[in-house]
């Protein structure tokens, strides 16, 4: 007796329960073979596969998620298959995430918390099956293929807290999927422990200043972060594992909060941030733990703008800094390749041919003046005489240092 086999492609629905009010619904793409008598064009039977993928439509609802994602309930979807039958399946959440193929997600604006790894591992093991069949063996089977889809994440409006390591990715590696962005709708006012760690490729997340709560290791290894801003008044209250290691290997980062409030200076909580030129201090027990490297960069690695000619980074210190006295008497020079300049709040705006340029006042250190938007391209040129005339064609910014008069160029 001979047999001839067709396949039809559908979806398993699910609906996630991830909190008491909050849903996420689920598509499971699936392959179903059906078996045909080649004589009686009878239905011999059927059977289905998946496709090894899950596609979040959405997560939507109000109010909180559970704590943990461990909490969320199974879900089941069923399909009525060709013969007539019904085929059921029912997953874990926690496989979801992981052999998730969706390149965007949308947290809902109603959604106020998101549980503890409940997005842990996204996109981290996305792959799909191809049916296929061989007419020459007449035998049925199924292509598997690695899906990398990066992810843009957005953040609804009433989102407040972010759950621990609830956004941890799968591998550290561009081999597999991470987040490409994530836009911040709301007020988020915490950060969990180990929250955005290891995503590699992201380039900031604006928080809005509203974040009071970041917890440990929160951007550890974001090796491509310039910035995050959160509020100034920030505070860890979670240093489990430990993980005083915020933002240790951010390479990029130079934005922190508005006035770059640094905190906690210990283990190796701003390790590698070499373009962390431009802090406000507020550390109140410096002396008390371990802080070695905790502000480490390797000589010449820095920001090249930042660099004295022996490769250490210049970082500039806000003079109105609440400065532990152990943090003046540390060697910054030799245990962290930096060296300090003081800097106050007080600054002038120079406007001049459509140029905008920032020059704080210094009190102390090796740089007497600083241009925060175009540094590269000002200059002083040195002028003759106790009562200099100006050159023509420059600026009309005239400064006095050490007994000299210097014109501000470009």
């Amino acid at each position: 007796m001979a047999y001839r086999y067709s396949f039809s492609e559908g979806e398993l629905e699910y609906t996630f329960q991830l909190g008491n009010n909050v849903w996420c619904d689920v598509r499971e793409p699936y392959i179903e073979r059906i078996t045909y008598d080649d004589v009686t064009q009878e239905i011999k039977g059927d059977s289905i596969t998946n496709a090894g993928c899950y596609i979040i439509d959405r997560v939507y609802g109000s109010g909180a998620m559970f704590d943990t994602a461990s909490e969320i309930p199974d879900a089941t979807a069923t399909v009525s298959k060709t013969d007539g039958s019904e085929y059921s399946r029912t997953i874990y959440w926690t496989n979801v995430p992981r052999d998730n193929t969706t390149d965007s997600l949308y947290i809902g604006d109603g959604v106020t918390t998101i549980a503890e790894r409940c997005f842990a591992y996204l996109n981290g093991n996305s792959q799909y099956y191809d049916a296929y069949y061989d007419y020459t063996t007449g035998q049925y089977g199924y292509n598997k293929q690695r899906i990398i889809k990066n992810i843009a994440v957005t953040l609804g409006s009433g989102l407040r807290k972010i759950g621990v390591r609830a956004f941890v990715p799968w591998n550290t590696t561009t081999e597999y999927s991470m987040l490409s962005s994530v836009i911040v709708k709301g007020n988020v006012q915490e950060i969990g422990l180990r929250a955005f760690e290891n995503q590699q490729i992201l380039t900031g997340i604006d928080f809005h200043h509203s974040p009071t709560i970041v917890n440990g290791g929160a951007f550890k290894d974001c090796h491509n972060l310039e910035y995050v801003n959160i509020s100034d008044d920030w505070k860890s209250l979670d240093y489990t594992g430990p993980s005083y290691n915020t933002f240790q290997n951010c390479y990029r980062l130079s934005r922190i909060s508005p006035k770059n409030k640094i905190k906690d200076i210990r283990g190796e909580m701003y390790r590698n941030c070499n373009m962390l030129t431009q802090v406000t201090i507020d550390d109140d027990d410096f002396g008390n733990y371990s802080k070695n490297v905790a502000m480490y960069v390797d000589l010449f690695a820095g920001d090249p703008e930042s660099l004295d000619e022996q490769g250490y980074l210049i970082t500039e210190v806000n003079e109105n800094s609440v400065i532990n006295p152990y943090v003046l008497a540390y060697n910054w020079k030799d245990n962290w390749h930096r060296i300090i300049a003081y800097y106050t709040d007080k600054f002038l705006d120079l406007h001049h041919m459509g140029k905008h340029i920032r020059i704080r006042e210094y009190t102390r250190g090796t740089m007497p003046l600083k241009d925060e938007d175009i540094q590269y391209f000002l200059k002083w040129v040195k002028l003759n005489g106790e009562e200099p005339t100006p050159l023509p064609n420059q600026t009309p910014l005239v400064v006095s240092h050490n007994g000299n008069w210097y014109q501000i160029t470009y």
